[in-house]
């Protein structure tokens, strides 16, 4: 089952997938006309070529996009590649096949799994082959809000543009061979029929099905949304109060966690990680990204990663981008600290000498903030 998405319309951004540790495509084009080669994402074969044609089967009515649950709001779809129910249907399956990976082993739920409510509570995710992934995996609830993704911010073509290079890269996959095999099955034929009106295979169907999918990934009707959007205040404790109090006041938290998923998308230097400066480990976040060609760095952007967003941040732990604090306290603590002392630290970050009791509350407030939606099961793969 599906989490909820309002009627036809739709979540935007990745997924930074932001946890997938690869380039993103260069583009996406349109969605694939029935040709046999999609164009603008690699240009994969559509259509096995030599294949029997088997008969496709019946398939039940594609259940309907979920509507938006309580506090989030409706990510739109690109023209592109407009919502509909089959076309979900579609990503859902593709979300949970281990064929999109080159060796059979991995799916995009492996490492956005629904218990861990689409994060997987490692560091540091281990792709095919046992390749470890550059940086922590995310949680990809709410990525169609992110218009970038990744922790660097490197993807910044939509979820649509992102979908497919976490299959070449962490999942090992030579697109055009997962196309044909995906061809091969009258399942998915007749899948990819329900969502763009014939049969055929393209890459970039697959990545705007992905995306679409992706687009319901919605978190909300959490304890702090009945509270403030419904007035109920019972739902919340008396200790997620003062922290909401001091959230907004004294930890000056809201300078950079703002709007609905409570981050500004910006990149913001923690001081985490900066001890490696001048080593192979270093990790120089979003200044790999927006160096200039003779190699000029911005000294802004110097160790500076995404804000990451605060939606059931009580359930996703490791925290970072690279996954070395382990627990809410200890990451509630280091930031309402000032982060970790280094040349580039975001002049935001300063030490507001909280208490115990304080910190304790900022992470009721924090847990307050925990959905109560379902998040999408394995369905019946097509064969």
């Amino acid at each position: 089952m599906r989490i909820w998405l309002r009627g036809a319309m739709v979540l935007t951004v990745v997924l930074m997938l932001a946890g997938c540790p690869t380039e993103p495509p260069s583009g996406t084009g349109g969605p694939g006309t029935g040709t046999g080669t999609a164009t603008g994402t690699g240009g994969a074969t559509g259509v096995a070529s030599g294949t029997a044609v088997e008969a496709l089967p019946a398939l039940p009515p594609a259940p309907p996009i979920p509507t938006v649950p309580l506090g989030n709001e409706a990510p739109p779809a690109p023209d592109k590649n407009p919502m509909t129910a089959e076309k979900v249907e579609l990503g859902h399956n593709l979300w949970f096949d281990t064929r999109l990976s080159g060796d059979g082993t991995m799916s995009c739920a492996t490492c956005h799994p629904a218990e861990g409510w689409l994060a997987d509570g490692k560091a540091i995710s281990v792709g095919v082959g046992g390749k470890p992934a550059k940086r922590h995996t995310p949680s990809m609830l709410n990525k169609a809000h992110d218009p970038l993704l990744y922790w660097d911010g490197r993807a910044d073509k939509g979820l649509e543009g992102q979908a497919l290079a976490p299959i070449k890269g962490f999942l090992a996959a030579d697109v055009a061979k997962v196309v044909a095999a995906l061809q091969a099955v009258p399942g998915y034929r007749a899948l990819f029929k329900a969502a763009y009106g014939d049969e055929t295979v393209t890459d970039e169907r697959i990545a705007f099905a992905i995306a679409s999918y992706e687009r319901t990934l919605l978190s909300g009707n959490s304890p702090w949304d009945r509270w403030q959007k419904n007035g109920d205040t019972g739902a919340v404790s008396e200790d997620a109060k003062k922290g909401w109090e001091l959230f907004r006041g004294k930890a000056a938290c809201g300078s950079c966690h703002a709007g609905f998923g409570l981050t500004d998308g910006k990149f913001h230097n923690t001081g985490i990680g900066m001890d490696k400066v001048g080593t192979p480990a270093y990790d120089g976040g979003r200044a790999d990204i927006t160096k200039s060609p003779d190699g000029t760095r911005v000294a802004a952007d110097e160790g500076a990663f995404k804000t990451p967003s605060l939606r059931d941040v009580a359930r996703t732990s490791p925290y970072f981008h690279d996954g070395s604090v382990e627990t809410l306290t200890d990451a509630v603590r280091l930031m309402a600290g000032g982060g970790k002392a280094n040349p580039n630290l975001d002049k935001e970050l300063k030490d507001h000498k909280l208490t115990d009791a304080e910190v304790k509350q900022l992470v009721a407030f924090l847990a307050s903030l925990n959905s109560d939606v379902k998040l999408p099961a394995a369905p019946d793969l097509p064969k």
